[in-house]
């Protein structure tokens, strides 16, 4: 799931400049918070945060989305393609699978800028749609 997570980040983040930087867990002093989560309730901001991050994706479904089509015919070709249900399980797992048919394949360049959104597949801010 982790590149669908940083993916879908990346889509919420992407109206913001940042920058981003690594550093070892030893050396970072953030690293605390990320491995201890909060107990506490989210606060009125986080949850504004959340729908406007929501609201982005599907902002970008929708101006994706050609003229000639609907989003719910996209979303049927993509639950009736079984290429499409493979990439889809590949990508809410997180891993690569080496076992993934020839037609899969040709999508493993791209496995870190993949997500899934409502049953659809998205490839940073442009969808990826059955042939």
């Amino acid at each position: 799931m982790w590149a669908s997570r940083s993916t879908s980040a990346g889509l919420r983040l992407s109206p913001y400049r940042f920058r981003v930087v690594y550093k070892p867990g030893s050396q970072n002093p953030a690293d605390y918070l990320s491995r201890h989560t909060s107990t506490e309730m989210p606060t009125q901001h986080d949850r504004t945060l959340q729908v406007a991050g929501v609201a982005y994706i599907n902002s970008v479904i929708h101006h994706a989305v050609p003229k000639n089509m609907t989003i719910d015919e996209i979303r049927a070709s993509t639950q009736d393609d079984p290429i499409m249900q493979q990439l889809q399980s590949i990508i809410h797992t997180g891993r690569w699978n080496d076992r993934a048919e020839d037609a899969v394949s040709q999508f493993k360049h791209v496995f870190n800028k993949l997500s899934t959104a409502d049953g659809i597949i998205l490839r940073q801010s442009r969808l990826v749609r059955p042939l």
